[in-house]
């Protein structure tokens, strides 16, 4: 089932699209402020939420909820499971992951990655709790260009 749902997120474009990001920063050198967003399994989406635990919500809104979680490696993230996806919007789902993890700007929390063996998507970002400003990930808050290989906010 998993597989399927690897497939259905978009996974397999996703892969290609950050293999070849990967391939073209190793020969520019970019630093790793701007690395590539990472694909979660599902067994580390449930063991980071403790199977999304209740106890862990920190939000819920009209497109999903939000878990704090915890990362084999200390860091303490929000994973945001969605309530529905538009399987239309795949590519543009695939899009933005790949340019948000890309943003590195103190007023942005940062995409870490996501998940996409679940039947919808759940996305990993840094969890920054006394962060004076939370830029949602959203197209109409966030407008990126890129310039020059580089990412600008404005």
């Amino acid at each position: 089932m998993k597989e399927k749902f690897f497939e259905q997120n978009g996974g397999l474009i996703l892969k290609q699209k950050l293999s070849t990001r990967e391939d073209s920063s190793s020969q520019t050198r970019e630093d790793s402020s701007t690395q590539s967003a990472k694909i979660f399994t599902q067994d580390q989406l449930n063991k980071a939420t403790k199977n999304f635990d209740k106890n862990l919500i920190i939000g819920k809104g009209g497109y999903g909820t939000v878990y704090k979680g915890f990362l084999d490696d200390k860091r303490i993230v929000a994973i945001k499971k969605s309530k529905i996806i538009d399987r239309s919007q795949i590519q543009q789902f695939i899009n933005e992951v790949v340019v948000l993890s890309q943003i590195n700007h103190r007023n942005v929390v940062k995409l870490l990655g996501c998940c996409l063996e679940t039947e919808v998507p759940c996305w990993f970002m840094n969890l920054l709790p006394m962060a004076p400003f939370l830029v949602l990930y959203t197209q109409k808050v966030i407008r990126c260009i890129t310039k020059h290989g580089k990412l600008v906010l404005r």
